[in-house]
This record gives structure tokens, C-alpha cells and sequence, in this order.
């Protein structure tokens, strides 16, 4: 088998910001089909009600996914600083206080 070379550090940043943002645009664009699919089924089903309430909720969801997302990214892109600089017993602590960070966070979300 081959060994893959990491692209990360040779290539360009534009080609490297083209080639990673595209399964993000995808991604979001699927979301986005699911909650407009969404909308109408629920539209049908249950009435302007059913669609009211899901407008209420989907502000709260979004703001939870944020904050998580902010625990969750700053936390990796601190771990793998501290594991290209080989400080594995900082990594490894970080890791735990992260996970209890966001267990707490999701104990009082709920």
C-alpha cells in the first residue's frame, strides 16, 4: 500500500480552500433540502402549528449546534497543536477536560 502524502503543506491555499469547501457547500445544501422537505410535511400533516412551532424551536437548535461546534473545534484544533508539538500529557489532559466540559454542557442544554 501506498503511503498518502499530506497535501496540506505543499499545495496552494486557494486550491486547498476550494478542494475542502465543497463538501462543506454540499453538506449545507442538503440541510437546507431536508428543512425546506421537512416543512412541507409537516405543513401538510399538521397544519400551520406544527410549522409555527418548528420555526420556534429551529433558532434554539441552531444556537445549541454553535455552541458545540465552538467547544468542539476549539477543543480539536488545541489538541492537535499540542500533539504536532508532542505534548501528549497536555493533549490528554485538554481531552478530558473537554469532554467534561461538554457533558456538562449537554447535562444543562437538556
Amino acid at each position: 500500500m501506498e503511503k498518502e502524502e499530506n497535501i496540506l503543506g505543499k499545495e496552494k491555499i486557494g486550491k486547498l480552500i476550494i478542494k475542502f469547501s465543497i463538501p462543506c457547500i454540499i453538506s449545507m445544501l442538503v440541510n437546507s433540502l431536508y428543512n425546506i422537505v421537512d416543512q412541507i410535511f409537516i405543513g401538510q400533516g399538521v397544519g400551520y402549528l406544527g410549522n409555527g412551532a418548528t420555526n420556534v424551536v429551529f433558532p434554539l437548535v441552531m444556537i445549541g449546534l454553535a455552541f458545540s461546534l465552538m467547544l468542539g473545534d476549539g477543543a480539536s484544533a488545541y489538541l492537535s497543536l499540542k500533539l504536532g508539538e508532542k505534548k501528549k500529557k497536555e493533549a490528554k489532559q485538554e481531552y478530558v477536560m473537554e469532554y467534561y466540559y461538554l457533558q456538562l454542557y449537554q447535562y444543562y442544554s437538556v
